[in-house]
């Protein structure tokens, strides 16, 4: 069953084996690979199987076609964001998962290196977030809607809804695109 959006159907990402699983030849994609707990990878290999892993050391591996992501950081300690037409809302420390999609002039490969650049001007929600902790590594689904990564990642027990609207003040369907590791 797919997900409804306006005038669309978005069909929830295919359960299968991770897509490109990492080279241990890699040592870049490893690298990123190390910053993430194992049941992290587990859970996230559950809910979004046909991903690719993307480090900040690999963004030229990235796909330049457009598409979805899930950005992976990790707060090491609560902040409070101030969101525009939204309350300020505390973010208690732990993994977050910030589900997005890609689909402008250098598709995925230009938005993830632009979500991992430390200095950057604040235009989305998640630059809030990104400004504080850098990404530990990111999921890209080359062809893929947010809606679809978000709806997949709350499907099960292991994420949850972070902040209400977060990241989806232009979304109807979805209640927020930052999700929480709940393990």
């Amino acid at each position: 069953m797919g997900l409804a959006t306006g005038h669309q159907t978005i069909e929830p990402i295919a359960k299968q084996p991770m897509a490109d699983a990492p080279d241990p030849g890699n040592s870049a994609l490893m690298g990123s690979l190390r910053k993430l707990p194992s049941p992290l990878i587990l859970d996230l290999q559950a809910c979004l199987g046909n991903a690719s892993l993307v480090g900040h050391r690999t963004l030229g591996d990235a796909p330049a076609s457009g598409g979805a992501y899930a950005l992976i950081l990790r707060l090491e300690q609560a902040v409070t964001v101030d969101l525009p037409r939204l309350a300020a809302e505390p973010i208690a420390p732990g993994w977050y998962l910030y589900a997005g999609s890609a689909y402008g002039p250098g598709g995925l490969r230009a938005r993830l290196a632009r979500h991992f650049k430390p200095n950057k001007k604040t235009h989305w929600h998640i630059d809030r977030l990104t400004s504080i902790c850098a990404p530990a590594a990111a999921l890209s689904v080359p062809g893929g809607h947010e809606c679809a990564v978000a709806a997949d990642l709350a499907a099960g027990q292991a994420f949850a809804f972070a902040v209400t609207g977060f990241g989806a003040s232009d979304c109807r369907q979805c209640r927020s695109h930052l999700l929480a590791w709940q393990r």
